[in-house]
């Protein structure tokens, strides 16, 4: 993970510079692997999470796969453990990678469940990948919310929520924990 040392160093004081972070809950984060669901909104939300993880974390990132066909992006995203997912099909390949990642023990991995960037105000409804992970690695969630509004030379608060635990979720019961989770989310915004 050196690569990914690197560039955190090399990138935080000039993002810093821009986008003044406050980072709420880091102690949250849990030693054991676990999902970091937040909300999704900028290009910059990737960034934004990774600064308010620190530079020890480590985060896998889930990114669209897209970005894979980049060639310069996608070589430097696969070196510091990007899982590409196709959002349009139903990616088994990227689903064995996030709970590889995910049952390894530490890994955290970072993933938009809306899938898409919605401004605020839009309404999003999100997918339920990030439950089927949870399900089936037996990994806590970690819900997170990233400011909407990202504002220049200002600062910008990042909330790390409390972790928790689903268990095993079939059917049905996926859409009902989809929908937790991003009112678990959505009600981080509205701490002040």
């Amino acid at each position: 993970m050196k690569l990914y040392s690197f560039l955190y160093c090399l990138v935080y004081p000039f993002f810093h510079l821009l986008y003044p972070l406050k980072v709420v809950g880091r102690g949250k984060i849990p030693a054991e692997g676990c999902i970091i669901c937040a909300n999704h909104s900028s290009n910059w939300d990737a960034v934004f999470m990774a600064f308010a993880l620190g530079r020890k974390a480590f985060p896998v990132f889930v990114a669209k796969a897209e970005l894979s066909r980049i060639p310069v992006l996608s070589a430097i995203l696969r070196r510091i453990r990007v899982i590409f997912v196709d959002r349009d099909a139903n990616d088994t390949k990227a689903l064995r990678q996030m709970l590889t990642a995910v049952s390894d023990g530490a890994a955290k991995l970072v993933l938009f469940p809306e899938g898409h960037r919605f401004s605020e105000g839009e309404a999003a409804s999100a997918k339920a990948g990030a439950i089927v992970i949870a399900s089936h690695a037996n990994a806590p969630l970690l819900p997170v919310h990233i400011p909407r509004k990202k504002r220049l030379f200002r600062l910008n608060t990042v909330i790390l929520g409390d972790p928790y635990a689903i268990g095993k979720v079939r059917g049905a019961e996926r859409e009902r924990a989809t929908r937790e989770l991003m009112e678990r989310i959505t009600a981080l915004g509205n701490i002040r």
